[in-house]
């Protein structure tokens, strides 16, 4: 099952992704977090999510790295890093 029930949702809320031409841009998406993947949903709603699987990560930085002014989490895959960090004010929720 590729999109499972919302009941399995860990957490869901608005986060920042460095993306955009040369990783050079802060993208908001709204990303859900299941047991099996991270899903990475655009603004406009009207794509599919950006998905990735837990088996796909290679590393997760056990501590916050500054980039681009923000402190960021940093998730290895084995096709390369997604950068994300919390906007300001805006809160994460448990499910």
């Amino acid at each position: 099952m590729l999109f499972g029930t919302e009941s399995d949702c860990i957490l869901h809320g608005y986060i920042k992704k460095l993306g955009g031409p040369f990783a050079s841009a802060w993208q908001t998406r709204y990303a859900k977090l299941y047991p099996n993947r991270l899903e990475l949903h655009p603004e406009s709603g009207s794509t599919k999510p950006e998905l990735i699987f837990m088996d796909q990560i290679e590393d997760v930085s056990a501590d916050l790295v500054h980039v681009k002014n923000e402190q960021c989490i940093v998730v290895r895959t084995r096709d390369g890093k997604i950068v994300l960090t919390n906007p300001v004010g805006l809160i994460i929720s448990c499910a």
